[in-house]
C-alpha cells in the first residue's frame, strides 16, 4: 500500500508537470527529479502528502526551467545535444585517449551522457550523493556539465 502511495504521489506530480507544460510535456527520466523531492517529506508511517506533491511539482518545474540546460527536454531536445557536443570537445582537449578510443569503438558520448543530463545524475549516482548534487546543482555552486566533466 506504502508502494501505491508513493507512486501514485509521483504520478500526479508527473500528470501535473505535462499538463502545465504542455509543449514539454513528460520525458523519460523526470520522475528521478521528482521522486527525489518526494523523499525528504514522506516516511513509511507518513506518505507523501499534497503539500510534498505540490512542492515536488514545482521542485520539477525549477530543475527544468533553471538547473537543466535550456532545451534539454524541449523539442528535437536541442539543450541536451549542445551539453553533449561541448562534453565531447572537453573530452578530446583534456583526456584524448579516452575521446579517440570511444571513437574507435563507435560509442557516442551522447549514448553515455543522455541519462546524466536528463535525469541531473539521479539515476547514476547513489542515493545521498545524488541528493547532495541536486543541492549542489540548486545552489549554483556546479552546472551539470561540470559534473560530468569531474
Amino acid at each position: 500500500a506504502e508502494w501505491a502511495t508513493r507512486s501514485g504521489a509521483l504520478r500526479s506530480v508527473l500528470l501535473a508537470y505535462a499538463l502545465h507544460e504542455p509543449e514539454v510535456g513528460y520525458v523519460q527520466g523526470m520522475h528521478y527529479m521528482a521522486a527525489a523531492a518526494l523523499l525528504p517529506g514522506s516516511t513509511a508511517e507518513s506518505p507523501p502528502s499534497e503539500l510534498d506533491e505540490r512542492r515536488a511539482f514545482w521542485w520539477l518545474t525549477h530543475c527544468v526551467a533553471h538547473l537543466l540546460p535550456p532545451g534539454c527536454y524541449g523539442p528535437g531536445m536541442r539543450g541536451l545535444q549542445l551539453e553533449q557536443a561541448v562534453l565531447l570537445r572537453l573530452l578530446q582537449r583534456e583526456a584524448p585517449a579516452v575521446a579517440t578510443r570511444l571513437e574507435s569503438l563507435g560509442v557516442a558520448v551522447g549514448l553515455l551522457t543522455s541519462g546524466w543530463f536528463l535525469t541531473l545524475y539521479q539515476a547514476q549516482l547513489p542515493g545521498p550523493v545524488a541528493l547532495e548534487a541536486l543541492d549542489a546543482f540548486a545552489a549554483r555552486r556546479v552546472a551539470p556539465l561540470q559534473l560530468a566533466r569531474t
